[in-house]
């Protein structure tokens, strides 16, 4: 592992968080680096994202299975030979994530869809 090169990837659970994992790892593999993945979560003690929490530690803990399986999934197609630490950190995703890539080379980011009132998709950021 090439410790001075590390990319630091979000990951929320979404399609988007998973193809981002994936391209985190491939690009991390061709420079001998390594992954830190992340989720951020927070509890405003009615739902988190896509899972819904009674308290501060369970959503914590979802966050943590969650990030887990992403992980896993990641290991299961593509083996395990590349280092992927994950790292499960409270705040908003913006803030969590920016503070998390200061040390690192890379930031990589998945993308949602936005839907308007016509129902049709576009990038966050784009159109």
């Amino acid at each position: 592992m090439n410790a001075s090169y590390l990319i630091v990837v979000g990951v929320d659970g979404s399609e988007g968080g998973h193809r981002a994992l994936e391209w985190a790892a491939a690009a991390a593999a061709t420079r001998g680096g390594a992954v830190q993945a992340v989720i951020a979560w927070s509890w405003d003690g009615t739902t988190f994202g896509p899972l819904i929490a009674t308290n501060p530690q369970e959503a914590a803990q979802r966050s943590s299975q969650l990030l887990d399986r992403q992980i896993q999934t990641h290991i299961d197609r593509r083996g395990s030979h590349l280092p992927i630490a994950g790292q499960v950190i409270e705040g908003r995703p913006a803030d969590v994530l920016t503070r998390a890539a200061r040390s690192a080379n890379l930031l990589v980011l998945g993308s949602h869809k936005i839907v308007n009132h016509r129902g049709l998709g576009r990038p966050v950021g784009g159109w």
